[in-house]
């Protein structure tokens, strides 16, 4: 990648490109304890195909709190997703089966039957539908994003930048410094060292469509509150990794900073009051490296009540479950309790008020867990190093686990490194993962009716995303379109069925 702007929108189908029928030549990845692989600081984009080694009790406000598992039983699922179609699932479509190579402009293997196109990149400006481009350059290292309606029928992609410290001074010194001049006035945040201005691409941002799926307008949606670099004198840098979608149609962003990251909630539509002035929640409470949110509002003794689930990306980050007295914008800020998974033995657990409880048992059982979503009286969560999916039964109290791909995987390709985000679908029969690290990394998806995981698309074995990151899957409301990223290349993928049906 070069940085340059998306002028023209790549579009490629399966129809009469090269299929690659064969498994994946990849050896087997063997994860590591060792973080993401970083650039170094003379490179604007990572080498891809150089071979390296991969290396207590808390009530948030109020008086006393229910413990309330006890009379939770499963109603209809509720999805996150600001609209859930009614109509019935479509045949079940075989991903992975054949997987075609899209030629080196996109440089992945999608599964035969989709179509892919780009449709934004890192440091280039937006094109929007009418041929205009954006006065934001595209974000940074994408990472966590969900989808939500509007009024008008159209539809927001609210997108994470991952951007830290580190990635701000070695990608910015090479890349960004002829824009020092343009960018002087720009509502960028800005950090000058020298005689360099690095141009800041970090919070959250929204990609808007209209209602036929045209992308009309990109922005920051949150910048710059927390502070994460001891040299900064304000912070610049969030980090905002994960999160998840609530009922009431508004986005929480959670940053991964070790003691002070927090969780903020962020209202994508313009017409709303809180639009202009997200806010911090208290899922978050003191801070930590926090990733994904799940929420559950099934519980049919307290209708006016959810719960929400938040994982932690470290070695002995506690699931938290935070019980809101109320629901809407302001419940995730006025009060509620906090409890905490603890694994009791190999197949039941609890919710501990004790957080020490709670972080002994993910050391033990479930260190460093990443995406997480909540179906049907069930919590699905995955942690990365160990490549396991929990399955957690909310009623019974039971948990069963079990290896993300791998010999679970059908058909082509690789899924053998780290899994990262879930999300479901509207339908519920597919729940969707992204991958962090290895030869390929790729999206996939799990068939909730034979448990086995499928290849959506992955990027060629050893080919330019070696090593890299496959980030922000998400479905748009009519499920006619699925977006994913892959975050060190900055690149934005836009995927549809070939035979006109939505995914599920």
């Amino acid at each position: 990648m070069t940085g340059s702007s998306v002028e023209v929108e790549t579009h490629v189908s399966g129809a009469d490109i090269l299929n690659v029928s064969s498994q994946s030549l990849a050896p087997t990845y063997a994860p590591t304890y060792a973080p993401t692989y970083t650039p170094t600081a003379s490179t604007y984009m990572p080498t891809y195909v150089q071979w390296k080694e991969l290396s207590d009790t808390q009530v948030v406000s109020g008086a006393d709190f229910l413990d309330r598992d006890a009379t939770s039983q499963p109603l209809s699922p509720t999805n996150a997703t600001a609209d859930v179609p009614t109509s019935a699932p479509t045949e079940a479509f075989p991903f992975g089966q054949e997987l075609y190579y899209t030629g080196d402009d996109l440089g992945i293997q999608v599964s035969r039957g989709l179509s892919v196109k780009l449709i934004a990149e890192t440091n280039g400006k937006v094109v929007y539908r009418n041929g205009t481009k954006s006065s934001e350059r595209f974000h940074w290292m994408m990472d966590g994003a969900g989808i939500v309606s509007l009024p008008n029928g159209g539809y927001v992609y609210v997108s994470n930048s991952e951007e830290d410290c580190g990635y701000g001074g070695k990608y910015y010194a090479s890349a960004m410094y002829e824009f020092q001049v343009r960018f002087t006035f720009s509502t960028h945040n800005m950090l000058i060292l020298g005689s360099l201005i690095f141009i800041v691409s970090i919070g959250v941002y929204g990609l808007y469509f209209d209602e036929t799926g045209h992308i009309v307008d990109y922005k920051a949606l949150l910048t710059g509150t927390s502070s994460q670099c001891a040299y900064l004198p304000l912070s610049h840098y969030r980090r905002n990794c994960g999160g998840g979608l609530t009922p009431w149609h508004t986005y929480i962003s959670c940053e991964e900073v070790e003691s002070s990251g927090q969780c903020w909630q962020i209202d994508p539509n313009p017409s709303n009051q809180h639009h202009s002035s997200p806010k911090k929640t208290l899922l978050g409470g003191n801070g930590g490296k926090y990733e994904s949110v799940a929420v559950d509002n099934t519980n049919p003794n307290m209708p006016i009540f959810f719960i929400f689930f938040l994982t932690e990306d470290i070695w002995n980050g506690a699931l938290r479950r935070f019980t809101a007295d109320g629901n809407g914008w302001d419940s995730l800020h006025n009060g509620g309790a906090m409890r905490y998974l603890q694994f009791i033995n190999a197949t039941t657990f609890q919710w501990a008020a004790s957080e020490r409880a709670g972080r002994q048992s993910a050391e033990m059982y479930y260190p460093n867990a990443e995406g997480i979503s909540y179906h049907d009286g069930r919590l699905y969560f995955v942690a990365k190093y160990m490549q396991k999916l929990f399955i957690l039964d909310l009623n019974e109290k039971t948990y069963t686990s079990e290896t993300t791909g791998g010999h679970n995987l059908s058909g082509r390709g690789s899924f053998n490194a780290q899994p990262d985000q879930i999300a479901f679908g509207a339908t519920k029969r597919h729940l969707y993962l992204t991958e962090d690290g290895g030869l390929s990394p790729g999206v996939f998806v799990r068939d909730m009716k034979d448990g086995k995981y499928y290849t959506i698309f992955q990027g060629v074995p050893g080919g330019k995303y070696y090593d890299d990151e496959t980030v922000g899957v998400a479905l748009t409301p009519d499920r006619m379109r699925l977006y994913a990223g892959i975050q060190d290349a900055g690149v934005l993928f836009e995927l549809s069925r070939d035979d006109g049906m939505p995914f599920e």
